[in-house]
């Protein structure tokens, strides 16, 4: 079994570079593998801490994070649900539109309400379309909560919805019977800690592609935003010192720096961890030994769909811990 067999992707992923189209050389598939298998797996209670050394960490974490992306795409499962939606706290920023899309509202949830034996979220409109509808209130019941897409996040402007249709598209052409709301749906798959400035610029040249589809670049697919902003996202991005806030499936921690506030992360889901081989300290094999003394054996050797060799000078381990 190679790398992707074990995701079933529907079409194989190229590169382009100029006017030439390559197959995904055997590094970068690996590292999609990975980040898909470590979003994957979660367990209750627990957490999976994987450790990746590579010769190189040039463009490894931008991979992982597309794997991110297609595990999360294949695991979704609609959950703003009204139930999500009602227990919200009063002064909750929320977007909304109608399901055909033309009316499109901000505000903050000012309670619930009771008419007639049904239960009633009342909104204050803070922007709108038509003027005149700012700073009246809004009320939607359970019955016709379906009548309107609710978020949490901003939704994309004009030039990021283009964006996102055709990742849709580009992962609809991967996997088998995706849900199209997922896209546009709140939650990221996974939070990357690392140099924000060197991510940008290792991917800015960077597209791939699916059969006959257009060619993508690499930073459109990643649906990736800064952590904290209020921008929709399916992805989220911070440098060591910056807002490590959220709670995320999957932390990626891209190289040394990055590692050093894994604590930060105790009560997080899984994580991993990407260094290049001179960046594999005594350090980093101390919190490695650690883990190894704790992990739990049982569960850690069910684990399947492991390849049945890597591309050389790909290094692993990986563990199940219980959260903190």
């Amino acid at each position: 079994m190679n790398c992707l067999q074990s995701l079933n992707l529907k079409s194989d992923i190229l590169v382009v570079d100029g006017s030439q189209t390559s197959p995904l050389p055997q590094w970068s598939a690996a590292l999609i593998w990975l980040g898909a298998w470590c979003r994957k797996h979660q367990f209750m209670d627990k957490r999976l801490i994987t450790f990746a050394v590579l010769p190189t960490r040039e463009l490894a974490a931008a991979f992982a994070c597309v794997g991110s992306l297609i595990a999360g795409a294949e695991l979704f499962e609609e959950t703003f649900s009204w139930n999500r939606f009602s227990c919200l706290p009063r002064g909750s920023k929320v977007f909304w539109k109608t399901q055909d899309g033309r009316k499109h509202y901000r505000g903050n949830i000012i309670g619930i309400e009771i008419y007639g034996g049904s239960e009633f979220i009342v909104l204050k409109v803070l922007k709108a379309q038509r003027r005149a509808e700012v700073g009246s209130t809004f009320k939607v019941s359970k019955k016709y909560f379906d009548d309107y897409r609710f978020s949490e996040e901003q939704p994309p402007n004009t030039a990021k919805k283009g964006s996102f249709h055709n990742v849709s598209r580009f992962m609809s052409g991967l996997l088998e019977n995706i849900n199209s709301k997922w896209i546009w749906t709140d939650g990221s798959e996974g939070i990357l800690i690392t140099s924000m400035a060197n991510f940008d610029k290792t991917i800015s040249d960077v597209f791939l592609k699916i059969n006959e589809q257009q060619a993508l670049p690499l930073r459109d697919i990643l649906c990736i935003e800064i952590n904290g902003g209020p921008e929709h996202a399916k992805l989220r991005k911070t440098h060591p010192r910056g807002d490590l806030s959220g709670n995320f499936p999957l932390v990626i921690l891209d190289g040394p720096d990055a590692f050093h506030i894994h604590e930060h992360f105790e009560k997080a889901s899984n994580v991993l961890v990407i260094l290049d081989r001179s960046e594999y300290q005594e350090g980093i094999h101390g919190t490695i030994l650690q883990l190894k003394s704790v992990a739990d054996t049982i569960i850690s050797n069910k684990l399947e769909d492991i390849p049945d060799n890597l591309p050389p000078g790909i290094e692993l381990a990986a563990y199940v811990i219980n959260r903190s």
